[in-house]
């Protein structure tokens, strides 16, 4: 059964992803300012995700016990 909902899945989900990414023949990449504030944002975000993520792994056995109270 698991097959089955897979292909299924990726029919219904791929049917709107694709569009998204694929371009018209005809349209072809304009070249454009660069945006500094865009990549230093994503660039940002990314460091606040791993520590964050870093972060979390240290602390979460010291309070584990709180937690679940």
């Amino acid at each position: 059964m698991a097959p089955v909902n897979t292909v299924a899945s990726l029919f219904y989900y791929l049917r709107w992803i694709a569009p998204a990414f694929r371009r018209p023949a005809d349209d072809k990449p304009k070249p454009g300012r660069p945006r500094p504030f865009a990549a230093a944002a994503a660039v940002l975000a990314a460091g606040c995700v791993l520590a964050l993520g870093v972060g979390l792994g240290a602390v979460a056995p010291l309070v584990e016990g709180t937690l679940a109270r």
